[in-house]
């Protein structure tokens, strides 16, 4: 039987992030953790969605999620806005990989995942 080493570790994770708006709702969400161990980001108005999310692991990025500038579009009651954001989360790891990946799922939240399947979140 193998022996496994199981570490809680405290991660930072910068994400790449693009929501919409509608009639100025504001760029709010709130972070929980599903029970596949998952981030997940929510929008607190039903007028805000995420539309994209990457991180450096995920995305080839010329400048790295942290130094990107945030930017502001708007079109007639629609404003889309692509910003970084800097989760601290805690992980629950039985291997060195600490890498994530992430994306928005089919209702506008953003999904944020360990690359290892033995990894987990325990908050965010």
């Amino acid at each position: 039987m193998e022996n496994k080493t199981i570490k809680s570790l405290t991660v930072d994770i910068p994400v790449r992030v693009t929501m919409t708006s509608v009639y100025d709702a504001p760029f709010e969400f709130t972070s929980s953790i599903d029970d596949a161990g998952q981030i997940i980001l929510t929008p607190t108005s039903k007028d805000v969605e995420f539309i994209e999310a990457n991180t450096d692991g995920n995305v080839d990025y010329d400048i790295p999620v942290t130094e990107q500038e945030t930017t502001i579009k708007q079109e007639g009651n629609l404003t889309t806005r692509s910003t970084s954001i800097m989760l601290h989360a805690n992980m629950i790891t039985e291997n060195e990989n600490t890498e994530v990946s992430a994306d928005v799922d089919e209702i506008g939240q953003c999904v944020i995942w360990p690359l290892s399947k033995e990894n987990t979140f325990v908050s965010a």
